[in-house]
């Protein structure tokens, strides 16, 4: 159906959908199309800055008419009367900040002008939540759409975020709305989960800004959510970066404030705040986590983690994160602040993080195992620990650190996952200049925590030169030498005293003669290194020389199978790649034993002494390809690596775990031994290794480990494992299993046991069922830990989109690597 004989169509543009609208049905007559409008042949500078983009429309049947503007004299405008399947849209599909409007029936508002004419504009400038919205029209044409009504199953789309209503006015010389009881849903990139808005009224301030008017908002698709932010007032800002054609340039970003918050548990408010500013790509609520039960030995207790920012409503600063810790339980209550930062300008980047935990212990004492009981510990306990670095121009790197702790076993307390496997906790300022092959560094260092033993410097230079070509590449030179001022101050309670502040200077020089033997790689070598002290031990030395010869050499030999296949084990191909390496030294240290010296560095003064030796290693890999046709990638099907070293100053009382250091034979752990390490990706998801430790000198295996790793998603994951360990003895068998048993439950479970230690002793215990709810999750875990002799039971709850929530948090889960490096 067209309009009536005696009346035109509307002369507007008519494109093909990008999307068919939901609403359509399966068949509807084809749109009326007629000629595009044209631009005026001299657009304004405003015009050339921001491109007018006109709209196109199309519905089933329409009528039309002309009418006076009211309040403009002389300005006509047509108005079109839509029914069915109505649609509209402006921009290109392509871009981001495509524009479209669906309705069952509309009332469209079309202005007629003369050419050259510049668009009105409102002069209305409405201020909400303190944001003052600009006003711009569109360019000058013959006749343009001005605005639209629409009601019945509206739905205003801008690429991925749309709002849905039952009417709405769409002006689009401001690119202004106004929807009733609207239905906003955007998808949260960051987390890949959506958000709800529901609200009384929303308004679109721009093509950027959406206000609402007695909003919940939520992840939840349904209309009454298990919990949601109830709020007087909300209003967000798209803060993407776009480019000129619509194209998203970063990831994508909602700022939101919101007035007169609340917190919401199936619709039972359970907290209040006055007003929020933040991120959404942090998620929507400020609750991280929550946790309740038994928490072993420090009873029963509730366990939470916040967004900072969220909960104090301001706004996130870029590249900032923040999180609020509040614990309680039988024993005290724990509570800290948790920040981290990555920034980058133009000639300045930097990262790190700040913490700072305080506790209040009603117990005032620790239990760490049979051996360790009962061990007094005060009242108020704490900790704070920054850690900064800075890239500089000029190609200066500044790092900062600060840390101080209460007392000695609060961190092995609360934080055993750092204390066992983070970095030092150090108090210092490191500044370093790196150029090409060399560096400048210089260190200023102090002890804050007493019951460390630590060495401080004031500062101490140093000056590293690395692979440094002479005579026309003939030889190569490797330099560094280190001078300051030194004070080694051992742990309280250990009997020894502070050393006074003394000169100390250290340099090591060591000078390679690369050469190639047909197809080996030949590099003969000295080492020349000294070190002295202006203060001493009692009956201590004040210099320790130190030299060594040694040669190094190596070779590669490979075949290629190109026969070699099998679907079986996935193989296309094969080459195998055997490199030999063979490394012998003589060393002195003159005599001087590591015994009567201030060390330093710990772990290299305890090494330099008289230790000389060879290794020979015989290093293989198999390779081949893997993956689809056209896109085949190489993988490293098998690597199987065996190291010989021997010694003539082998040191027999140190544990069974020798091992040969290629880059610093000298820091070496000096037991004759037979090293093996095997890796066998039998497919892209399972991988068997193992490693084994011979020690000659008691002709026995000192240690060895098999394991074999498997991932089927994303249903199934597991880990199955042992490690034997003479010197401990100790055979520990681990089983890790993660199984998904339906789309709403999956299980973990994790068991350690020591088969050898006491004749069988289980050394830890964890199992966890977890359920999925709508756009949050819930877990019941059960842990058990004979060696502290610790049952925890607790419940745990953390939104939908916080795949790093871990279960139990860092004073329950079992040991696992620190992020604190």
């Amino acid at each position: 159906t067209t309009a009536p004989a005696r009346r035109e169509p509307p002369p507007l543009i008519i494109k093909p959908r990008a999307t068919q609208p939901a609403e359509t049905p399966a068949e509807k007559p084809e749109p009326v199309k007629t000629a595009p409008v044209k631009k005026p042949a001299t657009p304004t500078p405003a015009e050339e800055s921001k491109p007018f983009e006109p709209v196109t429309f199309q519905a089933d049947k329409f009528t039309s008419h002309i009418e006076p503007v009211p309040g403009r004299e002389g300005h006509q405008r047509r108005v079109t009367v839509a029914r069915g399947n109505v649609y509209l849209s402006r921009g290109g599909p392509e871009s981001a900040l495509f524009l479209e409007l669906r309705s069952q029936s509309a009332v469209i508002f079309s202005e007629k002008r003369r050419p050259g004419e510049k668009q009105a504009r409102s002069p209305v400038s409405p201020k909400i939540l303190g944001v003052e919205t600009p006003l711009e029209g569109a360019p000058g044409e013959r006749e343009a759409i001005a605005g639209v009504y629409l009601e019945g199953d509206v739905v205003i789309a801008r690429g991925e975020r749309y709002m849905r209503g039952p009417r709405a006015y769409y002006d689009f010389t401001t690119d202004r709305a106004i929807v009733i009881n609207p239905v906003f849903r955007t998808i949260q990139k960051q987390r890949n989960i959506p958000v709800y808005i529901r609200a009384k009224e929303g308004r679109a301030l721009s093509a950027r800004e959406l206000w609402f008017r007695n909003a919940k908002i939520s992840t939840s698709d349904f209309y009454s959510p298990t919990y949601h932010i109830g709020t007087k007032i909300a209003y967000l800002k798209d803060t993407t970066p776009y480019g000129k054609e619509g194209e998203r340039l970063g990831e994508q970003r909602w700022h939101a404030k919101m007035k007169h918050t609340t917190f919401n548990i199936r619709s039972i408010p359970v907290f209040y705040w006055p007003f929020l500013e933040g991120d959404f790509t942090e998620g929507n609520v400020p609750l991280r986590r929550f946790q309740v039960g038994k928490h072993g030995d420090f009873g029963f207790g509730v366990e939470t983690e916040w967004h900072l920012f969220r909960l104090l409503g301001l706004p996130r600063p870029k590249g900032t994160k923040a999180r609020l810790e509040v614990n309680y339980y039988d024993s005290g209550v724990l509570g800290g602040v948790n920040v981290e930062y990555t920034r980058r300008s133009k000639n300045r980047q930097y990262t790190g993080y700040s913490l700072f935990y305080g506790l209040i212990d009603r117990r005032q004492d620790d239990d760490f195992g049979e051996d360790r009981e009962d061990i007094a510990a005060p009242r108020d306990r704490g900790r704070l620990l920054i850690r900064h670095k800075e890239f500089l121009p000029k190609d200066w790197t500044l790092q900062f650190e600060l840390s101080y702790i209460c007392d000695r076993n609060f961190l092995e307390k609360y934080f055993p996952n750092e204390f066992h496997t983070g970095k030092e906790q150090e108090t210092l300022i490191y500044a370093k200049k790196q150029r090409d092959n060399w560096a400048f560094t210089t260190l200023l260092k102090t002890r804050l925590n007493r019951f460390d033993t630590q060495a401080e410097s004031a500062p101490d230079l140093g000056f590293y030169l690395l692979g440094e070509p002479l005579l026309g590449d003939r030889l190569t030179l490797f330099s560094e030498s280190r001078a300051g001022l030194k004070r080694f101050r051992p742990a309280k309670g250990s009997g020894a005293t502070d050393s006074r502040i003394f000169a100390r200077l250290d340099t090591r020089e060591e000078l390679d003669v690369p050469m190639k033997v047909g197809p080996v790689n030949l590099v003969p070598y000295v080492v020349g290194r000294a070190t002295y002290w202006d203060d001493a031990l009692e009956n201590g030395e004040h210099c320790r020389p130190y030299g060594q010869v040694g040669v190094r050499a190596n070779m590669h030999i490979w075949r290629i199978y190109n026969n070699a296949t099998s679907r079986l084990w996935d193989i296309n191909r094969l080459k195998h790649i055997v490199t030999p390496e063979m490394v012998a030294f003589v060393a002195d240290a003159g005599g001087v034993q590591p015994a009567a010296l201030f060390a330093m560095d710990p772990d290299i003064e305890e090494h330099l002494q008289r230790l000389s030796g060879w290794s020979l290693a015989l290093r293989q890999r198999l390779q081949t390809k893997r993956g689809p046709k056209g896109k085949e990638h190489t993988v490293d099907w098998m690597r199987w690596n065996v190291v010989l070293g021997l010694y003539d100053n082998a040191h027999t009382v140190i544990p069974a775990d020798g091992r040969f250091m290629l880059y610093r034979p000298e820091y070496s752990l000096g037991r004759n031994h037979v090293n093996t390490d095997y890796t066998w990706h039998i497919s892209d998801s399972t991988t068997f290794l193992g490693d084994a430790n011979f020690d000659i000198d008691s002709a026995d295996f000192g240690r060895a480990n098999a394991g074999l790793a498997v991932s089927r998603d994303p249903r199934l994951r597991y880990y199955l494992g042992v490690r034997w360990i003479r010197d401990l003895s100790s055979a520990v068998g681990t089983l890790g299993v993660n199984y998904k048993i339906s789309k709403k439950y999956s299980m973990s479970f994790f068991e350690q046991y020591d088969f050898d230690f006491e004749n069988g002793k289980n050394m830890a215990t964890s199992f966890s069922i977890i359920r999925k709810w709508p756009r949050w999750y819930s877990s019941f875990t059960f842990t058990y830990d004979e060696s502290l002799n610790e049952v925890s039971l607790y419940i745990t709850f953390w939104p939908e989109g916080i795949p790093e929530v871990q279960l139990g948090g860092g004073r329950l889960s079992l040991l696992r690597r620190s992020s604190r490096n």
